[in-house]
């Protein structure tokens, strides 16, 4: 298996996801992107890598494991900022995540 398509999903993930929780991460910005860019590059490599070749990737396992990393990311930046709430970070994990899984899909489109 080529690896070129694991970090090229990891680069497109990272470019969108850190800069939206970033951006709605205020006033703790820096320290939520940082949370950001570490647990999205675990469940990215993690999802591109074991997931979907354990599971295989159809429709059902995309959501499946997309709604895992929504979880899982939302936790990391709860514990990293707890006075954010479980909610406000689901809300962001789940907006950061499927921005970046719409450009994900599209980028293979436009190029």
């Amino acid at each position: 298996m080529s690896l070129w398509p694991v970090a090229q999903a990891l680069l497109i993930t990272l470019a969108v996801e850190v800069p939206v929780i970033a951006w709605l991460g205020a006033p703790h910005r820096r320290r939520l992107a940082m949370t950001c860019a570490g647990i999205t590059s675990v469940t990215n490599v993690a999802m591109n890598l074991w997931w979907f070749d354990q599971v295989g990737a159809t429709i059902s396992t995309l959501a499946a494991a997309e709604g895992a990393a929504v979880v899982i990311e939302a936790g990391a930046y709860l514990i990293a900022v707890p006075t954010r709430g479980p909610m406000r970070c689901l809300r962001d994990s789940a907006v950061a995540n499927g921005l970046s899984l719409v450009v994900g899909l599209a980028v293979p489109l436009i190029g």
